[in-house]
């Protein structure tokens, strides 16, 4: 435990033993889902680390078929999906990280690799529910990582850009913000609560210079 992992640990333990987001200060730079999955496989396994490695090694090993099904349907190939899942099967990267390390990658990767493979799945229909769905997953990717805080945007836009009704379209699309929001509105009034969005904005510009210097 070094680093971010040390800090990923520290976090579920103070879950664990009732202290909340509000009374981590010292966590404020960090997103809590992926603190979430590691303090639910503590609570179960009496806090065995092995266990959460485990259980990410077998994530990449699920992300091999999930990768294959994603490129073929996305490029109408199966040659694509092959070549897609060997060279994600022979990564080095996922191995040593899902193996060694309490990181954000691996489940990262998987929520978004399910939201890929559910819009693939859903996008000519006209399900609210499935497109609801689609946001709740986008938002669970954006709290293990906020790198998605603003991605909504693309699958919104080819929602509007389809031949669809414009009702249809509109009913669609907000069903993916409202599933995301769904999932990230907890956290954002959390933020909005103890730092308001000037100062917690200085914070994060601050956490960013330090981590470039």
């Amino acid at each position: 435990l070094d680093g971010d992992a040390a800090l990923y640990d520290w976090i579920a333990r103070a879950f664990l033993n009732g202290i909340w987001i509000s009374e981590m200060p010292w966590a404020v730079d960090r997103t809590f889902g992926y603190p979430f999955f590691v303090a639910a496989i503590y609570f179960i396994s009496n806090n065995a680390i092995w266990l959460v490695l485990a259980v990410q090694t077998l994530l990449n090993a699920l992300m091999v078929p999930m990768v294959y099904w994603t490129a073929k349907r996305l490029f109408g190939s199966q040659q694509s999906g092959t070549v897609a899942a060997a060279l994600f099967a022979f990564s080095a990267i996922p191995l040593a990280w899902a193996t060694r390390f309490l990181f954000t990658e691996t489940l990262f990767a998987f929520s978004f690799l399910l939201f890929m493979m559910l819009y693939l799945r859903i996008w000519q229909t006209e399900s609210f529910r499935l497109f609801l769905l689609l946001g709740v997953l986008l938002g669970v990717g954006t709290i293990v990582r906020s790198v998605l805080q603003f991605f909504v945007v693309i699958p919104v836009l080819i929602i509007l850009l389809q031949d669809r009704l414009i009702r249809i379209k509109v009913a669609l699309a907000l069903a993916v913000v409202i599933g995301l929001m769904v999932v990230i509105a907890p956290f954002q009034l959390i933020n909005y609560s103890m730092y308001g969005p000037v100062s917690y904005t200085h914070l994060r510009a601050h956490e960013t210079l330090r981590y470039l210097v």
